[in-house]
């Protein structure tokens, strides 16, 4: 899953790039360019605005997606990746997260399947 959210931000920052760079090459940009003065260091200029967009997009996705699918109950679907004769790490990792955090601070359904299967998270550990 996270390979795919990797991809679908860096994808995104390959589009702005080459949004600025489609931008940068028109030649009614320059002459635009020219006619207000400005110094002739506006490609590096623009550059380092699209990288700084593709920073605020990558930490605006981050804070949007990242940490919502991070947080339970969503992971609670890695439970169903394999079937429960095959060892998975995933499901692993996340049998000792449910394990070792306090009922205070898990989520209603991951609380509940602590209180319900002990042994088998246990077990998973």
């Amino acid at each position: 899953m996270r390979d795919h959210q990797a991809q679908l931000v860096y994808c995104k920052a390959g589009d702005i790039f080459s949004s600025f760079n489609k931008l940068l090459r028109k030649p009614e940009w320059a002459d635009a360019i020219l006619g207000f003065g400005l110094a002739v260091n506006v490609e590096v200029n623009l550059l380092n605005l699209a990288m700084s967009l593709v920073g605020s997009h990558g930490a605006g996705f981050h804070r949007r997606v990242m940490l919502p699918c991070d947080n339970l109950p969503l992971p609670l679907v890695w439970f169903c990746k394999q079937p429960k004769h095959v060892p998975c790490s995933k499901r692993q990792y996340l049998a000792k997260r449910i394990v070792d955090t306090s009922d205070e601070y898990l989520e209603i359904n991951a609380r509940k399947l602590k209180q319900m299967f002990p042994e088998l998270l246990k077990m998973c550990e």
